[in-house]
């Protein structure tokens, strides 16, 4: 196997098990290792100490030792330490909803207001701000030569460590950091990574300056309903190393790219009036490209009302006909504004077969089909625009007194009619959508502890009005079979694809779930214990004690291929089903002690769920499948 394929291989196997508890997972999270246990644990047998950095004898550097809270190895994704390795660790505040999942759908975690506003101009990975605000680098430092690093000053809370190399990405540790008072240590091997660089050139010879956009493909929709999902891992590593990049060429003509995950990529470079140039590839290692932009055309157009005055403001885009595939982000083809004179100029249009689309206050969308390119000329066009229908309409509360900031969503009954029209209420509590087609619209107005309204209106003058009830409240209290209180439990109400109520229990085990949303089935998910569901009343209420079963049990052992015992390995459980049926499966995960072996935590009873076990740069082991019925498994082997 050549070294490439080794690195392929151990990317796509060490991804599973350097990441760990990604989100808190409490149905997953592996035992943390505190200062008297250390001296037990032989991470990297005889190339480091089994002690944090030592220092100079003095008074002073005494102190700044026994300061010290979190240190570990960094260890070189082809064997051995990685000196001088770049080290950071991150404050960690993830949102409750995804406590407790061993995977994530896409339709949770991306922000889709951003995707539909930036459109095909996208260059970032569009991650929820909640999501994306998370992990807070809070400090660096760099490994020593052997490898090994040390932080201190930090305060209580949970914390990941990640390092960096040439060659390597941004690698978390296996496991978070609840820092309390004891020493921890947290080791880490690199991941190997992927560089771009990119040469920009037209006829003239070497272009500087080129806006060059590179976007990973994170979605394969070729393997079926599964694409939608991302692993806790996937995610975190897409986190930390953004697969979504863009930036300028320089004098030379070049730039470059690091830390970019093994994926499918697609290229593009711009640079008025030059055509958009692109190119497919798949990353593994470094790749050097070269981009070759030809002259591009220019389209030379006005925008006029139907008794021919210009409209001025108008956003104009050029987009390719037919609807994008699901999930597929369009290619960032050229568009501009319209002037006073209702004049625009799309510059750099690569050949192809095109459309226009422009959009302005009060009108409904324009468009322009049938637009032919095929050499860098000048194309006249004319886009007229029909005055919009409208839907207005005022949210009040159920005393009459107006609701400002409510969300309210217009959306055609017509089906493939496109994405929804939102807007905000005013101070008033009134709003006003006048970018209609006309006909019949589902009306969805929300917001923050308020029931959710929906009603099908029609356009027109008359005025909608709308009454919000306060959102009901659900409670309750979790607990173990013992009577104990279980904390941080999460508690939420199933919705399949995400954005249903949640909230966690606190210390006492109680939880005050509003019901925004609403639904009908209560789920709460807590580390040890099986999934709880129980339908509910959608108006709220005191649920009382909610006794949550213990969790079945896989016990066994990871094993290398020379048969001997094998620690730190991930082993996960997933839960086996229909693949052709898109919703979420459980799943869990375990690391491997020092002996080999594991326990892991099964969030359902009477699953059948497929076990396997992960290390870096050795090949999974084979799938196991196993039905446990209510009773716990033990004598388990996982060869790799």
């Amino acid at each position: 196997m050549s070294r490439n394929s080794l690195i392929a291989v151990g990317l796509v196997v060490a991804v599973a098990i350097l990441i760990g508890i990604f989100l808190g997972d409490q149905s997953s999270t592996p035992r943390l290792i505190d200062r008297a246990q250390e001296q037990e644990v032989a991470v990297v047998g005889d190339l480091v100490s089994d002690e944090p950095l030592s220092t100079d004898t003095d008074q002073a550097a005494d102190e700044e030792q026994k300061s010290v809270q979190v240190w570990g190895i960094i260890l070189a994704p082809e064997g051995g330490v990685a000196p001088l390795a770049e080290v950071s660790i991150y404050r960690v505040r993830f949102p409750d909803r995804f406590i407790d999942r061993g995977g994530v759908s896409l339709f949770e975690v991306i922000d889709w207001d951003e995707v539909r506003s930036v459109g095909s101009q996208l260059t970032r990975l569009p991650l929820r701000n909640d999501l994306g605000n998370s992990l807070q680098r809070v400090s660096e430092t760099l490994a020593d030569e052997q490898g090994r690093y040390q932080f201190q000053g930090l305060d209580p809370g949970s914390y990941l460590v990640a390092a960096s190399a040439e060659g390597a990405l941004l690698t978390p540790a296996a496991q978070l950091i609840d820092l309390a008072d004891s020493v921890l240590r947290r080791d880490l091997m690199l991941l190997p990574g992927a560089s771009l660089t990119v040469r920009t050139r037209s006829a003239s010879g070497v272009e500087a300056d080129c806006r060059v956009i590179v976007r990973g493909t994170l979605i394969d929709l070729s393997v079926g309903n599964e694409t939608w999902y991302l692993s806790r891992e996937e995610l975190l590593l897409y986190m930390l190393n953004p697969p979504m990049l863009e930036g300028k060429t320089d004098a030379d003509g070049v730039i470059q790219f690091d830390r970019l995950p093994p994926l499918e990529y697609t290229v593009y470079a711009q640079k008025q009036p030059l055509a958009q140039a692109s190119m497919r590839l798949h990353l593994i290692d470094a790749r050097e490209i070269t981009l070759e932009l030809i002259p591009g055309a220019l389209i030379d157009g006005m925008v006029f009302t139907v008794d021919g005055t210009p409209v001025e403001g108008s956003i104009v885009k050029l987009v390719e006909p037919g609807r994008p595939r699901l999930g597929e982000v369009p290619r960032p083809l050229p568009e501009t504004m319209s002037d006073a004179a209702g004049r625009f100029l799309l510059q750099g249009v690569p050949p192809g077969s095109f459309e226009i689309v422009t959009k302005a206050k009060g009108f409904i969308d324009g468009r322009v089909p049938g637009i032919k390119v095929e050499s860098d000329e000048t194309i006249p066009v004319e886009v007229v625009l029909e005055q919009g229908a409208v839907i207005r309409g005022v949210v009040r509360d159920g005393a009459g007194s107006p609701l400002p900031g409510i969300d309210v969503a217009a959306e055609t009954t017509v089906r493939g009619g496109g994405p929804a029209t939102e807007v905000v209420t005013d101070a008033a509590g009134q709003f006003i959508i006048d970018t209609l087609m006309p006909g019949e619209y589902r009306l969805t107005c929300s917001g923050s502890g308020w029931r959710r309204s929906r009603e099908t209106v029609e356009t027109g003058p008359e005025l909608v009005e709308v009454t919000l009830d306060e959102a009901p409240v659900l409670t309750g209290r979790v607990l173990r079979p013992d009577g104990d209180a279980i904390s941080r439990a999460l508690v939420q109400i199933d919705q399949n694809w995400g954005g249903g109520d949640s909230t966690s229990s606190d210390s006492e085990g109680r939880f005050r779930l509003v019901l925004e949303v609403g639904g009908d089935r209560l789920v709460i998910n807590a580390r040890g214990f099986a999934r709880f569901r129980q339908d509910i009343l959608d108006e709220g209420g005191d649920l009382g004690d909610l006794v949550l079963s213990q969790a079945e049990l896989v016990e066994g052992l990871v094993l290398s291929p020379d048969g001997s015992p094998l620690s730190g390995a991930r082993v996960t459980a997933s839960e086996q089903g229909d693949r052709s049926q898109r919703q979420r499966r459980a799943s869990s995960t375990a690391w491997s002690d020092v002996d080999g072996s594991f326990t892991l935590e099964l969030p359902q009873p009477d699953r059948r769920w497929g076990i396997k076990g992960s290390f870096p740069l050795l090949l999974e082991s084979d799938l196991l499948t196993v039905e446990p019925r209510g009773n716990n498994i033990t004598g388990v082997q996982l060869v790799l």
